[in-house]
């Protein structure tokens, strides 16, 4: 059996896009091994100076790198319609990586996810 009919991918929006990638152009390619999804977004500001500034992932998270959903570049109702037309069944979390020590409010933060991907039709 090919490894690739056994060993499933849990995908990160945020980690790919702040890879330097498309995580829509990526799920449309690998939809059938992905059976777990990490909602995340990325500053797009903040990830420019955090390249240009060659900055380290923690001190990235620290800066906000890792913003609601909603507020970055990755196109959460892109992902939404192509969960729906594969029928994909698996779990998704909504993630954000950020600095405790920092100035956050997880509840709020949790709140602001949970309207925004309402207002998406989640």
């Amino acid at each position: 059996m090919r490894w690739s009919k056994i060993l499933g991918i849990c995908f990160d929006t945020g980690h790919h896009s702040y890879a330097g990638f498309d995580p829509v152009t990526f799920m449309k390619k690998h939809i059938s091994r992905i059976n777990y999804m990490h909602f995340k977004d990325i500053d797009p500001k903040i990830k420019a100076s955090v390249l240009a500034n060659r900055t380290g992932f923690y001190d990235a998270c620290g800066e906000g790198i890792f913003c609601n959903l909603g507020d970055g570049n990755v196109d959460f109702p892109a992902v939404r319609q192509l969960l729906l037309d594969t029928g994909f069944n698996g779990w998704c979390t909504v993630e954000q990586d950020c600095d405790p020590s920092g100035d956050t409010s997880p509840v709020d933060d949790a709140k602001l996810n949970r309207a925004y991907l309402q207002s998406i039709g989640f």
